[in-house]
């Protein structure tokens, strides 16, 4: 969230090591190891979904490709069942925080305020919005439905 606020990017190892990581925890999860590669799959195949989606809108210039690739690296870790709510929640943290960089900008603080120069998505002269922050966000409100099956089972 820091580094999209501060460069208005999301860098590409962090979406590929949120994947690895999500394979890894996958694999060393307490369930028989069938249904372990069921799980990842239903993870993956909602990645796949969201990625698709994603570039859909990429291409009608509604968001970023560093905001789809992330997008798509998270969802898996939540999968079908709680995809939805995740999606929900970054749209909603979306929406407020395109309201606050809007007012923030309109009211010239960020033009004014010499400590900003460095943090080009609460600049955001082409009128950008860092995105990954409200993935963060949303990631992190519903961090505790994360691999729903493997947690139950460990249990």
């Amino acid at each position: 969230a820091l580094y999209d606020l501060r460069t208005l990017e999301i860098p590409n190892w962090l979406s590929l090591l949120l994947i690895l990581l999500f394979v890894v925890a996958g694999l060393a999860g307490a369930l028989p190891f069938a249904q372990r590669l069921a799980v990842l799959a239903m993870g993956l195949s909602t990645g796949l979904a969201v990625l698709a989606g994603g570039l859909l809108l990429f291409r009608l210039g509604l968001l970023g490709g560093g905001d789809v690739k992330l997008l798509a690296a998270v969802t898996p870790w939540f999968g079908w069942a709680g995809v939805g709510e995740f999606l929900l929640m970054v749209a909603v943290f979306g929406g407020l925080l395109a309201v606050l960089l809007l007012l923030f900008r309109r009211l010239g603080v960020a033009s004014k305020a010499v400590w900003l120069e460095g943090w080009a998505g609460l600049r955001g002269e082409g009128g950008e919005i860092p995105y990954g922050v409200a993935i963060c966000a949303g990631g992190l409100l519903q961090w505790q439905h994360l691999l729903p099956e493997l947690a139950a089972a460990s249990t």
